[in-house]
């Protein structure tokens, strides 16, 4: 909604304010992105032979014109394409796989491996993992971590699927704020 792509949403980067040390989520929480060191304006003129210079995320890859952390890069970003914000709903996608099955959603003896599995292999099933997870939102990560960007939701209709699928309407109005999604801190 402000015109940002990040390009290295990932765990790490996606902190719950508000939230205490243990106990249940309050839904007085409210979910903050942080180090936008490598993201661009979305209007912003990138392509694939940009040289990114240093990054001091330790998890981050920079190599040529590959920036990001592989476990969390959209198949866009590893052919060396120009990124876009349905870049960052891919890596969004595989976050809230790994939120509800306590895995990635691909996985590799090193990293290079862990990139070429979301070039070669359909997205995982969150429901493979996990069965009683509704179907709706497993076809909402499905959708999310597609390997095509064009078969992906864009960031207002992940956010608009999200109110549906916790019974609010939505105003079409990009968030200031999402509030938790109602799911219980899981211990460890």
């Amino acid at each position: 909604g402000q015109g940002v792509i990040h390009r290295d949403l990932k765990p790490d980067n996606v902190l719950l304010a508000g939230a205490g040390a243990d106990g249940p989520l309050t839904g007085l929480e409210r979910v903050v992105i942080t180090d936008f060191g490598i993201a661009r304006a979305a209007e912003e003129s990138e392509g694939p032979d940009e040289r990114a210079t240093a990054h001091r995320g330790a998890a981050a890859l920079t190599v040529g014109g590959f920036i990001g952390t592989p476990a969390y890069m959209a198949p866009e970003q590893l052919m060396g394409e120009t990124p876009d914000g349905r870049t960052d709903v891919y890596a969004l996608g595989a976050v809230l796989f790994e939120l509800l099955t306590a895995r990635p959603p691909f996985d590799g003896d090193s990293p290079i491996t862990i990139a070429m599995a979301r070039l070669k292999q359909p997205p995982p099933d969150v429901r493979e993992v996990l069965p009683d997870v509704p179907e709706a939102v497993a076809e909402l990560v499905r959708s999310m971590l597609a390997i095509d960007r064009r078969e992906r939701p864009d960031a207002a209709q992940v956010f608009a699927a999200i109110e549906k699928l916790r019974g609010v309407a939505s105003s079409g109005e990009a968030p200031h704020m999402v509030t938790g999604l109602g799911l219980a801190r899981a211990p460890g």
